[in-house]
């Protein structure tokens, strides 16, 4: 899951006060359970910052938005990837964290030796972290934990838009995403958006894509 469920949080830091890291934003209480999301650890009873930025809570979430250009990878994050280099056995992958990720072909749903993925430097990829360890570089797969690629894999065609906020990605993802759910009463258009601050779109022209990434990047202001 990309969120770890945790008991109540309680003080000391108020919604939407600017937090550096080691700062404790939190301690956890005996009531009902909250999400602790990007950017928030623990230590003991304490949660804490990760990293710079604003300590946000949303209903039962608690998170810190932060700008950092450097995506910081977790375990069962989906990240939109562009591949960097390609290897017999497997791609490394640009997720915009300090180092690139490793996608093994046999990741792929349907992977034979005869039936192997179709990636060349410069693909665009969507899937979701399965090893974040600060001494090793991040593994990706293709697939969920069921085996399935539902929804993951290779993204053809399209715009990647990057450097997005972690607040405007949370948004996006979203079910009930106000913004998409309007800009798809005007047109059809495919979307994957990452935990590591990017965005895939593909529409039937140029100029809608464009229109759909202009409407969502000016929805974080709204």
């Amino acid at each position: 899951k990309m969120e770890e469920d945790k008991g109540e949080v309680v003080g000391p830091v108020a919604r939407d006060s600017v937090v550096l890291p080691g700062d404790v934003v939190g301690t956890l209480g005996s009531g009902k359970k909250m999400k602790l999301g990007d950017g928030i650890g623990q230590r003991g009873n304490d949660l804490i910052a990760l990293k710079s930025g604003i300590f946000k809570i949303k209903g039962h979430k608690y998170w810190i938005d932060s700008r950092q250009k450097r995506y910081v990878p977790r375990i069962e994050d989906l990240v939109v990837g562009i591949v960097a280099e390609t290897q017999f056995d497997h791609a490394r992958v640009d997720i915009g964290s300090a180092a690139l990720a490793t996608l093994a072909y046999t990741t792929f749903e349907g992977f034979t030796n005869k039936n192997r993925p179709d990636l060349e430097n410069g693909s665009v990829v969507y899937a979701r972290v399965v090893l974040a360890d600060k001494d090793m570089d991040p593994q990706l797969s293709c697939v969920t934990q069921s085996g399935k690629a539902d929804g993951l894999g290779i993204l053809a065609g399209g715009w990647t838009e990057r450097g997005l906020s972690s607040a405007l990605t949370r948004s996006l993802l979203l079910p009930d995403c106000r913004v998409l759910i309007e800009l798809a009463k005007i047109t059809p258009f495919e979307i994957a958006v990452g935990f590591n601050g990017r965005v895939w779109i593909s529409s039937p022209s140029n100029a809608l894509t464009i229109m759909i990434k202009m409407c969502i990047l000016e929805s974080e202001y709204i």
